[in-house]
């Protein structure tokens, strides 16, 4: 019986320490930033990033109300707009560097992770 002892220790301490065990999370991007307009700016393409002129802390934000039918649906197969429709959620506006009108890009972000949900429609 003393043989067994340390043994039933070790795994008496095995399984305590299993149930203890958190499971992890993935981490969204509010997680990651405190401020929506970085969060939103680390999630655009290099391409987007390159247009746009001065810094992540240059956007505004803004918050409206998510009508499906004026933004343009992000392409990520677990953040579909229906999800939002009728919540409120952030606009980011970025200035770009272009030679036309309407010269900016409006980020639509989820309030709740900060990921992007889609892309404003310009006039």
């Amino acid at each position: 019986m003393k043989k067994l002892e340390p043994l039933l220790i070790i795994l008496l301490i095995t399984v305590i320490l299993t149930g203890c065990a958190k499971e992890t999370k993935e981490l969204t991007p509010k997680d990651k930033y405190s401020d929506v307009r970085e969060a939103v700016y680390e999630q655009l393409s290099e391409n987007d990033k390159s247009n746009i002129i001065g810094t992540w802390k240059d956007a505004v934000v803004t918050e409206q109300i998510l009508d499906s039918k004026i933004i343009i649906e992000a392409d990520k197969k677990n953040m579909p707009v229906s999800k939002y429709e009728g919540k409120k959620v952030y606009n980011i506006d970025f200035t770009l560097d272009v030679p036309y009108i309407p010269n900016n890009m409006t980020v639509v972000a989820a309030m709740d992770t900060y990921e992007i949900i889609g892309y404003g429609l310009l006039d």
